[in-house]
């Protein structure tokens, strides 16, 4: 066949067959496969919420859906500031998590957005928010403000926090 001439492939041939299959199989992964989420200030604040919600509820599911093994986790649980905020890792904060949770008798949390800064160009969003929470924890009520520092992206088609780090501010307990 000349150059520049149109190859013919004949229905039916086996090469055809490949074609079509190629060509169907790119149409349908591109129509199954789901665009990565965008991260924008109502996602966000939707997000901040559920959370919130699920730590009063005590729903451990919905802060795990948050949370990767990448989530860098850094607490600071010393309000005088006599200790160095500590990095915990994912599977010692979700253990940690389900301990105080199955501790709880109950709490509110009460929470407030500070700043929350969307940036489209790399899909992240922080928030910067202050909580304060009373909780009944074995017969003892603890009272705890903090301020947290929180960065959302999108990890493997889904958001999720890339990283938190939280202060306690003040910390009182009473016997109940």
């Amino acid at each position: 066949m000349p150059a520049g001439s149109l190859t013919r492939i004949r229905f039916g041939s086996a090469a055809a067959t490949v074609l079509l299959a190629v060509v169907f199989s790119a149409v349908a992964f591109s129509a199954a496969a789901p665009a990565a989420p965008e991260l924008d200030e109502a996602t966000v604040r939707s997000i901040v919420g559920d959370i919130v919600e699920a730590f009063n509820q005590r729903d451990l599911d919905v802060i795990k859906a948050y949370l990767y093994p990448g989530t860098k986790i850094v607490l600071d649980l010393d309000p005088a500031g006599g200790t160095s905020p500590v990095e915990i890792e994912h599977d010692r904060y979700l253990l940690m998590l389900e301990m105080g949770m199955g501790a709880l008798e109950g709490s509110d949390i009460q929470h407030e957005i500070l700043k929350l800064e969307v940036d489209p160009s790399s899909n992240t969003a922080f928030v910067g928010s202050r909580a304060s929470t009373v909780a009944d924890i074995m017969g003892v009520r603890v009272h705890e403000d903090t301020i947290s520092e929180t960065t959302y992206g999108i990890v493997d088609g889904e958001i999720k926090v890339l990283s938190i780090f939280s202060r306690v501010l003040h910390l009182n307990v009473e016997e109940e």
